[in-house]
């Protein structure tokens, strides 16, 4: 069975206050084959229709009232629906969202994509969300996520190497074991040498967390967001 007949059947819910963004991945959706797509221009709107249908993978985006899409998100994680806390959500954010990425990933979004939307990273992430789920914490780890908007940041950002010939070859150097590792080139099993910090202090991440397949996807999917930062980590030895 390929991906677009295994994925045909799943109930899409699209989330946007822009009619524009709305009906573009609609469309894209549509064009794909996907038979059930329904759409809503807030998280309000949204939460009505997670009563009234079985949803499969939340799309939404951020900033929209009366509810915008973290609370959503939030809402979805704390069993706040009739559906699974750990239903896919994709969390959709232009560069001017930059700010508040890191309270999705701390409510776990399953993947993000960067506004306007191409069809094929979409698609791809839509796929991602049903062959690779996300590991879920327990549900009190959400209940107090502030959904206040804020902004990822790695603890103590590294500066940008000076140019050479060697960062050339090595872009990703180390140091006792530690490696100045850019997000989009983080590899699962990798283990983080400092927690990873909002830029208000809030821990999104632990010190010594193992990096999870899901976890580096994600990662990736911000670096298209916040820009390629590099963040420390190590990895253990055998």
């Amino acid at each position: 069975m390929t991906s677009q007949n295994r994925l045909a059947d799943k109930c899409i819910l699209v989330v946007d206050d822009q009619a524009f963004m709305r009906n573009t991945i609609s469309m894209i959706l549509d064009d794909y084959g996907f038979k059930r797509v329904l759409t809503a221009e807030h998280g309000q709107q949204a939460l009505k229709l997670l009563k009234a249908f079985t949803v499969d993978l939340v799309i939404t985006d951020i900033q929209m009232e009366p509810v915008n899409g973290l609370e959503l998100l939030k809402t979805i994680r704390t069993n706040g629906t009739k559906l699974p806390a750990s239903m896919p959500v994709i969390v959709l954010s232009g560069h001017s969202e930059r700010h508040v990425v890191g309270i999705a990933l701390q409510l776990d979004a399953d993947a993000f994509a960067v506004k306007p939307v191409k069809a094929e990273d979409i698609l791809q992430k839509i796929d991602r969300c049903f062959t690779k789920p996300s590991q879920l914490k327990g549900e009190a780890k959400y209940q107090y996520v502030d959904t206040a908007f804020d902004k990822i940041v790695a603890a103590d950002d590294v500066p940008e190497p000076e140019d050479s010939d060697e960062v050339e070859r090595n872009a990703d150097t180390i140091e006792d074991n530690i490696l100045h590792q850019r997000m989009s080139t983080l590899s699962p099993g990798m283990v983080l040498a400092k927690p990873l910090l909002s830029a208000s202090g809030k821990e999104l991440m632990p010190k010594n967390a193992e990096l999870s397949i899901s976890m580096v996807l994600r990662l990736k999917d911000l670096s298209a967001i916040l820009g390629d930062k590099r963040v420390e980590v190590y990895k253990p030895t055998q």
